[in-house]
């Protein structure tokens, strides 16, 4: 059975306290994969780290979170604050119902945009074989904006982010690997709302999948790469 999406949730938080909790609307399956992803602006500067918990119902043993990725940036478009996007998941996922919780250290103006999902196919031991993010900060830009991945086949591609537009944005993209499955996501943090949409593309020929997606941050999943018969010659 390949990658499947089960579901996900999100929340836009604009400022007045330090954490930010969300419950899957369904009960977590038992051995699934969780991914939370967050993006952050910090009105008062000088980020400090965070936490992310959560708690099954009936007093489960919560599920133990692995960072995949974190990235900070400063930028004139913040007005010289910090930002920040950063990743985590779980393996072989506790089942029942689930309220995951992140806690910042740096105060309660911080504007906090969170996402949470649920994945099976990947087994009880999926692991991260890559991870790439980058960001943008001068309005209108227009470079486009590059996260480079290897997938368990070693095969290497890039997901391009064209017309960044003219909010400081940041992209970040991991693929998790398990049971001879692959489970590649990409997200996208902009802090302003664009008045152009950017454009998504796979090197691979994978299509993107919109998940999750709120006012500041919105969750991919890669479909199913477009294989090319040999002989055969693409025009």
């Amino acid at each position: 059975m390949a990658a499947t999406f089960v579901q996900s949730k999100s929340v836009v938080q604009n400022g007045g306290s330090n954490s930010v909790a969300l419950t899957f609307t369904n009960p977590v399956t038992s051995g699934n994969t969780l991914v939370a992803v967050l993006g952050y602006h910090n009105l008062i500067s000088n980020l400090g780290s965070g936490s992310i918990t959560d708690s099954t119902a009936g007093g489960g043993t919560p599920n133990v979170y692995t960072q995949i990725q974190d990235m900070t940036w400063q930028g004139a478009d913040f007005g010289g604050a910090d930002s920040e996007n950063t990743a985590w998941f779980v393996k072989n996922a506790a089942a029942g119902s689930t309220t995951i919780t992140y806690t910042n250290t740096h105060g309660s103006n911080a504007k906090l945009w969170f996402t949470i999902a649920e994945f099976s196919g990947l087994g009880a031991a999926p692991v991260l074989e890559s991870q790439d993010s980058t960001h943008e900060i001068s309005g209108g830009a227009t470079s486009p904006l590059v996260a480079s991945l290897t997938d368990s086949g070693a095969n290497a591609f890039t997901l391009t982010m064209s017309n960044p537009g003219d909010a400081a944005i940041s992209i970040g993209a991991f693929d998790l690997a398990g049971n001879g499955n692959d489970l590649t996501l990409y997200y996208q943090v902009n802090d302003l709302t664009q008045s152009t949409q950017p454009t998504h593309t796979a090197s691979n020929g994978a299509g993107f999948i919109l998940l999750d997606a709120s006012l500041h941050l919105q969750l991919y999943m890669l479909g199913p790469v477009r294989r090319i018969p040999q002989g055969f010659l693409l025009t």
